[in-house]
């Protein structure tokens, strides 16, 4: 708990104290859904909110992040990971490149759960043994903003790097603009 009160702190004041002096808000909402390829692990579903609170600079903008993706372990069928992480993303819009194109970097602070299903040998019962655990990660992002008739889509691949729980993940997502 004492390094999710360190984590929160160091993200507001990263997030706030910069973009107090430029324009802060809520300017979109951003759910989307991806398909997540953890480490030793099947393929596996996540659903993502982010929201853009504004720019820092010019092309600078943050987005703090809520995410949660589940994938079963390649060698055992009964047992899964789970992580629900919290963080902040900056995405930086390059002019040089397509209109709409961004990239990034973000930090977060993951929880893991492990599951894994078994039937005790000495009782005959089906079981369940999970262990919990917390980390911080950090992540590097490529995305493209576009419109597709009269609503926008973003589509973005990224890797996550998590202590022992690396991943790569593409998402897709549908930002609503509240500005």
């Amino acid at each position: 708990m004492k390094k999710f009160v360190i984590f929160a702190v160091a993200v507001f004041a990263l997030t706030v104290s910069p973009v107090a002096a430029q324009e802060f808000g809520l300017f979109s909402v951003n759910p989307s859904a991806s398909i997540v390829l953890p480490e030793n692990h099947n393929m596996g579903f996540g659903i993502n909110v982010s929201a853009n609170v504004g720019e820092v600079m010019e092309g600078l903008s943050i987005y703090p992040t809520v995410g949660y993706w589940t994938a079963s372990w390649e060698n055992y069928d009964n047992s899964s990971t789970s992580n629900i992480s919290l963080g902040a993303d900056v995405h930086y819009s390059m002019d040089a490149f397509p209109k709409g194109m961004y990239v990034g970097a973000g930090l977060s602070y993951n929880m893991l759960t492990w599951e894994y299903d078994y039937v005790d040998p000495w009782t005959g019962q089906n079981r369940t043994w999970s262990f919990d655990d917390s980390n911080f990660g950090s992540s590097a992002f490529v995305g493209y903003a576009f419109t597709m008739g009269n609503f926008g889509l973003f589509a973005e691949a990224r890797y996550n790097i998590i202590n022992n729980f690396n991943n790569l993940q593409f998402t897709i997502g549908v930002p609503f603009s509240l500005k």
